[in-house]
């Protein structure tokens, strides 16, 4: 398995690149069931316009916008998982945090000097949302947390605990250096 987190120094900047778990088999079956799941959206959308009462329609729609919601969310993930990342940017004296799908993206800036409380999420491992947050069709909870003013920001998606470890080790070390 390739390295998930990923730093590069550049010339005036240091980039902290992490990138989401991958398994070809998982997200060919999360392919598969996209498919049927698109099938069985399309049956319903036939039926919807068929010759049924307004209570069966009501239902049917009803059912569409549960429909739409996961094909959505399962359409996202697909993508995340292919084409994701998160991204850390310590440059002069700010913190850039940005998630990346592909070459879309948004990143956030926090002045290195604000950003206080840095600390890894305490999570009870077999409580039913660990488990549920760390399933491969879920994003993930986050394995870095810090505040900066009165902003909860938190990075680093499914993080295994030796990666976990690793960025936050490496975060507090660059995060000292850029508020020298």
């Amino acid at each position: 398995m390739a390295e998930r987190i990923q730093i590069k120094k550049e010339k005036d900047k240091t980039i902290v690149t992490i990138f989401p778990l991958y398994d070809k088999q998982k997200s060919n079956l999360m392919t598969v069931w996209m498919v049927l799941w698109l099938a069985c959206g399309a049956v319903v959308l036939y039926e919807l316009f068929a010759n049924h009462s307004r209570e069966e329609k009501l239902v049917l729609a009803v059912y569409m916008v549960f429909w739409t919601y996961f094909a959505y969310r399962i359409a996202r993930m697909l993508r995340w998982r292919k084409s994701g990342r998160e991204v850390i940017t310590f440059h002069q004296d700010k913190v850039l945090i940005g998630k990346f799908v592909g070459e879309r993206g948004l990143e956030t800036s926090y002045a290195a000097k604000d950003i206080q409380e840095v600390k890894a999420p305490e999570v009870n491992k077999v409580s039913f949302a660990a488990v549920f947050n760390h399933s491969y069709w879920m994003e993930g909870s986050e394995a870095l947390i810090f505040t900066c003013g009165k902003t909860k920001v938190a990075a680093g998606l499914q993080l295994s605990e030796a990666e976990q470890k690793k960025l936050f080790r490496e975060f507090t070390r660059l995060l000292s250096q850029a508020r020298q």
